[in-house]
């Protein structure tokens, strides 16, 4: 088992990370420090956006490179530009927001909430167009989207991952589970998506089917995120000891280990050329390792 948990409200927690699609900068937040841009290639700090005045729990990069989202219970969400740090878009509801992101066209913002919602915004206007719920289910704990058929996954406090239809606002599949799903997520060429429970489990994106389950490598952990890199042919899965796992799909073994966070890792994401990857945990550190031989490259600080 991991060692003792850190404290909630430890100062040194770093909450959420991006990677930008040019895979030239990442994006860093802390508890208590506010969105930093950080170059890839040397660790150094390019620049500081915005001014703190709420904690920031969920950080996003548009996949144009051009504006970073961040999601706070205070500032609802918020939309800067990447190269100036001024803050051009902002959007609240009645809720409060967990988790946000761009469509992968940009042109929308989908979000998700603690109460079982989830919310879709037109950019261009600001107008909120959608609005899905199901509060029987619980808190959304994560959310995906899928271009090619216009649908949003939402994983579920209460177990369950719901499938819902865009363009009618209707709920087109549920998957039912008896344990809260920490992560539902797709792979790039949609051919299938993963959840996290205890396990990974991958599943068949038109059928829906189970097509296998993925075990953490002792038995006494359970895996808490996970990530599909961008061919489609790798998962990056995070484990409660604090490690990181990179599993090859198409082989169905495990590849490579990370190690090196003294905390719990709330995010993990690839490069988009998927030739690194970005963690970040509750150790006051986001780091970055080269994806196929764990070697760690820089240690961030925010």
């Amino acid at each position: 088992m991991p060692a003792e948990q850190p404290r909630r409200f430890d100062s040194k927690f770093v909450n959420s990370i991006a990677y930008f699609s040019n895979g030239e900068f990442v994006v860093t937040v802390g508890r208590t420090s506010p969105l930093k841009v950080w170059d890839a290639q040397t660790g150094t700090l390019v620049r500081v956006l915005g001014n703190r005045t709420d904690e920031i729990g969920y950080v996003s990069s548009s996949h144009d490179d051009e504006n970073i989202l961040s999601v706070s219970n205070k500032d609802g969400i918020r939309v800067w530009d990447a190269v100036t740090g001024a803050l051009t878009e902002q959007y609240f509801c009645e809720k409060l927001i967990s988790i946000a992101d761009f469509t992968p066209d940009d042109k929308f913002i989908f979000a998700g909430s603690p109460f079982g919602k989830i919310f879709l915004w037109n950019r261009e206007n600001g107008d909120l167009i959608r609005e899905f719920a199901d509060v029987e289910i619980g808190a959304v704990l994560s959310i995906d989207f899928s271009p090619n058929k216009n649908q949003i996954f939402a994983s579920h406090f209460w177990g369950g991952v719901n499938i819902w239809d865009i363009e009618s606002g209707q709920l087109s599949h549920k998957i039912e589970h008896n344990l809260a799903i920490l992560e539902v997520a797709l792979s790039p060429n949609e051919k299938y998506f993963i959840t996290i429970s205890d396990k990974c489990y991958l599943w068949d994106r038109d059928n829906y089917q189970q097509i296998m389950s993925i075990q953490p490598l002792q038995s006494d952990q359970e895996f808490t995120h996970g990530v599909i890199s961008p061919d489609s042919e790798y998962v990056l899965l995070v484990s409660t000891d604090y490690s990181v796992l990179l599993w090859n799909l198409q082989e169905e073994r495990f590849v490579q280990k990370f190690i090196g966070h003294k905390g719990v890792i709330p995010k993990a994401v690839f490069s988009s050329d998927g030739a690194f990857i970005l963690t970040c945990a509750y150790d006051g550190t986001a780091r970055l390792w080269e994806t196929q031989t764990g070697k760690l490259l820089h240690t961030l600080r925010p």
